[in-house]
């Protein structure tokens, strides 16, 4: 539990996922909350970009949605990059690869997205999931079957890598990006990271999920890894009310009643959710309720050339 703690940004790596016993649970609420409770970031240039969600276009949620308010920010978050920018930036085809990636949904949004700059993209999960099926008509995305510890081995001409919801679940989140970092000082060409994670306030919503969640403290960790060459974003998601929402409707029942409020009670579900996300745009400090780390590494390189 505690060996090799430079593997791992907490200073555990208990994993709900893997099931832990009545002690290890409460053992692993206890960890989890000393290791959220100190937050200031140790990493200098990592910037927290407070203003970013502010600025966001959230769109109404529509009737009978069940996107829990953190999903909600983050697809949100996906179609607020701009994806111009970035296809311009890259210079070359793009090479995605996700990691953690599930049933592909991401993988949709990445190809609508790119369109003629995507060349492929990658999905990488530690199992199969009998969604993959669905993208057997399009030659462009491929998955297979990884841990994230491996994926030293599949980034060779990767230049997009993307994680969404998925750190938080492995074991050896440092080894990971030092994999990652590698790569980067290997191809020596523009690289960029999105990785989307839970923060401190997911402890109290999801409970017993994944090893972590992150803060700025711990996302120095992952991003000390990187040189000079690489730039550091950390943008909070959401906010308290968007953490109250999810606690009244989805946590609380179903700790309590073994019920999810979302489904009976929908549309006070998402007339609350839609009241609470645009109560936490005018927020200045956000109580995140996820985190968006974006890192561009190598495009100073490429501007001296």
């Amino acid at each position: 539990m505690f060996l090799k703690k430079n593997n791992f940004s907490s200073f555990h790596n208990l994993n709900a996922d893997k099931g832990l016993t009545k002690f290890k649970k409460i053992n692993w609420l206890f960890y989890n909350f000393i290791n959220n409770a100190f937050s200031l970031s140790t990493d200098w240039k990592l910037k927290i970009n407070n203003d970013y969600y502010r600025s966001m276009n959230i769109k109404r949620i529509e009737k009978h949605d069940t996107s829990t308010p953190a999903r909600y920010v983050s697809d949100s978050f996906w179609t607020s990059v701009d994806w111009k920018r970035l296809r311009k930036d890259l210079c070359e085809d793009i090479h995605a690869v996700e990691v953690g990636c599930g049933g592909g949904k991401y993988a949709k949004v990445i190809l609508e997205n790119l369109n003629d700059d995507l060349h492929s993209y990658t999905g990488i999960d530690h199992k199969a999931n009998s969604n993959w099926k669905n993208f057997s008509a399009e030659k462009k995305i491929s998955f297979q079957v990884a841990d994230s510890a491996q994926i030293g081995n599949i980034l060779n001409d990767k230049n997009l890598i993307i994680t969404q919801s998925a750190l938080e679940h492995f074991d050896q989140d440092i080894v990971f990006m030092k994999s990652i970092n590698q790569h980067v000082l290997k191809y020596k060409k523009p690289v960029a990271q999105i990785h989307l994670m839970p923060s401190p306030a997911c402890l109290y919503k999801y409970l017993w999920h994944g090893v972590r969640q992150y803060n700025p403290r711990t996302v120095s960790k992952l991003t000390k890894i990187f040189d000079e060459n690489t730039t550091r974003e950390l943008i909070p998601l959401g906010g308290k009310n968007c953490n109250k929402v999810h606690r009244k409707f989805i946590t609380y029942p179903l700790l309590f009643k073994n019920t999810d409020r979302r489904f009976d009670r929908n549309a006070d579900y998402i007339k609350s959710l839609n009241k609470a996300l645009i109560a936490d745009k005018k927020t200045k400090k956000p109580k995140a309720s996820f985190y968006a780390l974006v890192m561009y590494s190598n495009f100073f390189t490429k501007n001296k050339n």
